[in-house]
């Protein structure tokens, strides 16, 4: 049964235009404001990317600041909304369309919960990629081919693989625990629009509080207690190698998973105990 309800929530998705908008938008936006910047800093204003210390980094590190620059826009307060919306258009259709009673007779709602998580965590995915892609390609296919030119010892490329891969995967992590709370919100609220606003204003609650906390020797309670300061420390780790204790991004990402769990648990719940009289 559930792996029928994935398939028909998939392809309700792929024909959700509203969903792939919203999915798109910042990856667009990071390849924009990319190619904006790549053009400014190497034909406009060469003197300000020498200023920055564009021209003394390696083919590499170049590629590598393009990509983690594209991940940065989905850790964004602002720009995040998108991800609240598509998270409430994967859980709040039926409660704006009240279609719940077509819904229900063809499976069950242990199933719809599932699958919808199951679409929440690959769309998110697949927009991940998007801004990995829009990093890819910003940094400049010239970046990409002096790599083979580069010699063995001028070159960690496992070292840059491995911070994209880091803040990747936290940036992912974040959006999920964000879309899975949205899901909750949605759900308990049974309104779209209420479930994006609560969920942003969550958001914006969350980056006030995280920045009073320090970057350096993050508070442990600010880890479990904040997703969005665990999710910003986990990604420092990566970005700036500091070399510091695995501590940090071990017990950030616990965190994320943790919060992660509880809200899926919340949205089973409610959907397995609301009435739908009126949807």
């Amino acid at each position: 049964m559930f792996s029928k309800t994935l398939d028909a929530e998939f392809f309700r998705a792929l024909r959700n235009r509203n969903l792939i908008l919203v999915l798109c938008i910042v990856p667009a936006i990071a390849f924009l404001i990319g190619v904006i910047l790549q053009a400014s800093a190497s034909a406009v204003l060469p003197g300000l990317a020498r200023a920055m210390g564009q021209s003394t980094l390696t083919p590499a590190a170049r590629w590598e600041r393009s990509v983690l620059f594209a991940l940065g826009a989905g850790g964004n307060a602002i720009l995040q909304i998108f991800y609240v919306l598509a998270a409430a258009f994967i859980f709040g259709e039926e409660y704006r369309w009240q279609t719940w009673r077509l819904v229900l007779p063809r499976t069950s709602r242990s199933a719809i919960a599932a699958a919808r998580i199951a679409l929440l965590f690959g769309a998110l995915a697949a927009s991940v990629l998007g801004l990995l892609l829009a990093g890819l390609i910003t940094g400049g296919l010239g970046a990409l081919a002096a790599i083979a030119s580069t010699t063995p010892g001028d070159l960690d490329l496992l070292s840059h693989v491995a911070a994209v891969s880091g803040v990747a995967a936290f940036l992912w992590l974040e959006l999920a625990v964000l879309g899975l709370f949205t899901g909750v919100v949605t759900a308990m609220t049974r309104s779209l629009l209420a479930g994006s606003v609560i969920t942003m204003l969550a958001v914006l609650v969350q980056s006030i509080l995280s920045s009073q906390l320090p970057i350096h020797g993050p508070p442990l309670a600010g880890l479990a207690l904040l997703p969005t300061y665990a999710a910003d420390m986990g990604r420092f780790f990566f970005d700036v190698n500091s070399g510091s204790s695995w501590r940090v991004p071990l017990t950030a990402a616990m965190s994320l998973a943790g919060w992660g769990i509880v809200w899926a648990s919340i949205i089973f719940l409610t959907l397995r105990r609301q009435q739908f009289a009126n949807e």
